[in-house]
């Protein structure tokens, strides 16, 4: 193998371990009651503006009540003023873990950064006792959106995570932030380089 694919493959898999393509932005993470069953006609859903270009993630804090669903599940994603959603998803519900964050990727979304969008969940093939549900705070913890039910908003917020996708100046930033901050981060990112120009030394010593 060319050495200068192998180093693009070693560095590349230093960056994935360190988790550093993928940028947590707005987050509302409390949570008192759940919204009830997810079944038939019922819609959940919050608001929520991007702080950042390249929306590209959106974790929920779902759960199962401890038992096996059987359903698929649909996430929508829209703009706040569109009439039409601009992501649509269907996953199973045995791919849900019981009181966890489950998260939906996406193709980033460029100039999200200031726009308000809505995401929901539905379930129309389910019924009760074999439906999910998803955990929110019944304050208004988060102040930029709100929950809603049926299209409807309701008191409080869901329990979620946002991310945004990082540009190649916006991780640069980022790992220069946390290996001068963050001394464990630092030590990590140090060891991943080590085995790296290890790997590689000993792969050149090889081919001769």
């Amino acid at each position: 193998m060319d050495k200068r694919v192998l180093l693009l493959l070693c560095l590349t898999l230093c960056l994935l371990s360190a988790g550093c393509f993928e940028l947590e932005g707005e987050k509302q993470d409390r949570q008192n009651q759940t919204t009830g069953e997810l079944y038939d006609t019922i819609t959940i859903g919050q608001s929520f503006v991007a702080t950042q270009d390249d929306l590209s993630r959106i974790d929920i804090m779902l759960a199962t009540y401890a038992r096996e669903n059987t359903h698929e599940i649909i996430f929508e994603l829209r703009e706040a003023e569109a009439q039409n959603p601009a992501i649509i998803q269907t996953i199973k519900a045995q791919s849900i873990k019981n009181n966890a964050y489950h998260s939906f990727r996406f193709d980033p979304i460029s100039n999200s950064i200031g726009r308000t969008y809505i995401f929901s969940l539905s379930s129309p093939g389910s019924e009760p006792g074999n439906a999910i549900t998803a955990w929110y705070h019944t304050d208004d913890v988060y102040s930029d959106g709100t929950a809603f039910i049926n299209d409807s908003a309701i008191q409080g917020d869901l329990r979620f995570r946002v991310y945004h996708s990082y540009s190649l100046t916006e991780l640069s930033l980022f790992i220069f932030k946390r290996i001068t901050h963050d001394r464990i981060f630092f030590i990590f990112w140090c060891l991943l380089l080590i085995v790296t120009v290890s790997t590689i030394l000993w792969l050149h010593r090889k081919e001769k």
